[in-house]
């Protein structure tokens, strides 16, 4: 987003119209803004293809209505870490022995974290493979 703010804040200086967003969010690997009305979005399609991106990312415009619809799971797993619990596949291996009316072969780890305090891991899986989702 830091990128994105050295182009918003000289904007907000001109004398024209300033781009205005009502907010953005961060989930998994998608990055979320919303702007507050067509002159932002417009905007924003110039902007977007000019920011230095990190490796392997790769920004696109689009509008609300054209995002995918993601169903998300979230689990939490409390306490030190342990090292089977570690792999992402063991845990949807268990999820899916503990809940056989989901096909929890279908999902896909859409974001992975391990936390200090509390101490645990934190998965969100959706149900469809990524290599998918990136092609859409």
């Amino acid at each position: 987003m830091g990128e994105l703010d050295k182009i918003v804040l000289p904007a907000s200086c001109s004398k024209t119209k300033s781009p205005t967003f009502r907010y953005w969010t961060h989930s998994g690997e998608i990055i979320r803004v919303t702007c507050d009305d067509d002159l932002t979005l417009e905007w924003l399609k110039t902007k977007v293809p000019t920011l230095k991106t990190w490796e392997g990312a790769t920004l696109a415009v689009v509008r609300m209505d054209e995002l995918l619809k993601l169903t998300k799971a979230s689990l939490w797993i409390p306490g030190e870490a342990q090292a089977d619990l570690n792999e992402k596949d063991v845990v949807l291996r268990r999820l899916e022995r503990q809940n056989p009316k989901l096909y929890v072969p279908k999902w896909c780890t859409f974001h992975h974290e391990t936390t200090i305090d509390p101490k645990g891991q934190l998965f969100v899986f959706v149900d469809e493979d990524m290599k998918t989702l990136k092609a859409k």
